[in-house]
Order: C-alpha cells, then structure tokens, then sequence
C-alpha cells in the first residue's frame, strides 16, 4: 500500500467534494471569468473555503478512524490474539529517563546538592511573587529587577475602583492570528 499515493486520491475527491478550484483556479487563461460565472479573484477565496471545509472534514476522519483502531486493538488485546494469518500486533514502547534522587541523595550527597534545583513555579507556589521580588531587589537593586516586573491585567483591575481609572494602564495591541474566508452574505446575515 503507498500511503501517499492514497493519500492524494482522497484528497483529490475531497477537493471535488468540497469545490475546491486548482491553485491556479477554475479555467486560468481564459481571460477574467472562470467560466463558473464568478471572477479569477474570487477563485482564490473559494478555494480557501473549501480547503477549510476538507480539513474540517479530515480532522473528523482522523479522529474516528483513531478511535476505530484503538477500538479493535482493544479487542485483539482483550481476547488475547496478537499474531493471526501473517499479521502480528506488536507493542511500540518508549523510554524515559530520569534521575533516582533519593538514591543520588544517599549516596552522593555532595554531587545531589551540586545538582539539585528547585522549579520556578515551586519557588512562586511556597515562597510567593512579592516575597521572591523583594528578594531579588535586594540581591540586584531596583532597578535592575524593574526591567522583569510583569503587571497581569487582573491584578491591575483588582487595584482600581473601576475600569475607567484603569483603562489608562492599558495597552491594546491587535494583530492577525490567522485567516478565515467567509462568504459576504455571512458577514451580513451576522450584522
């Protein structure tokens, strides 16, 4: 079985299914109109839409045919049947590694305190942000501890008596996270 091969047959007959015009769009070269009664710059965003539209519908494939396999490993497994006709289920494993530090404790005590560490997120949890900040400003100095500071938008809120008083704290910043093609009647069905 070749997997890519396949591959792009199914993703041919989505991209039928769903609509999708060739990259260069529906009738290229034929002059501005596509012969599907709409211009070559609207092909484009048909295309993105029903690209949308198949990835929707591989996504969903994906997780059903996942479920699927789980499913019937499941049985085999269940009913104790790991080789049959030439085929065999074998188990994939991983390994991780890690330290014994209890072990490395006891026996090598001076390498365990050389190495040991505690995780930020612990030193926040037991020793709390005001506590570590003014920790630092003492080992740093104000300034230098100033250029880490982060103020969260919650904590700002919680300061001020309202949003006005807080408002002028703020910085908007908006930027695109990604593209979406929506039809024109959707956008004004939504209004």
């Amino acid at each position: 079985m070749n997997a890519s091969a396949d591959a792009k047959v199914i993703l041919a007959y989505l991209m039928e299914h769903c609509g999708i015009p060739s990259a260069a769009g529906e009738g290229a070269g034929t002059g501005g109109d596509t012969g599907t009664g709409e211009s070559r710059e609207s092909s484009p965003f048909r295309r993105i839409r029903g690209l949308e539209d198949a990835e929707k519908i591989i996504s969903l494939m994906h997780q059903e045919l996942t479920i699927a396999r789980w499913y019937t490993i499941g049985r085999l497994l269940d009913s104790g049947i790991t080789e049959a006709d030439g085929y065999r289920l074998e188990t994939i494993t991983d390994t991780i590694t890690s330290v014994d530090a209890a072990k490395l404790f006891r026996e090598e005590p001076e390498f365990y305190e050389k190495l040991a560490r505690v995780p930020a997120h612990i030193l926040v949890k037991e020793l709390g942000h005001d506590r570590l900040r003014s920790m630092l400003i003492e080992a740093k100095g104000p300034d230098a501890v100033r250029r880490y500071d982060t103020i969260s938008i919650e904590d700002l809120d919680a300061v001020f008596s309202s949003a006005e008083d807080a408002a002028p704290y703020k910085r908007t910043i908006t930027y695109p996270a990604g593209y979406a093609v929506r039809e024109t009647w959707e956008k004004e069905a939504a209004l």
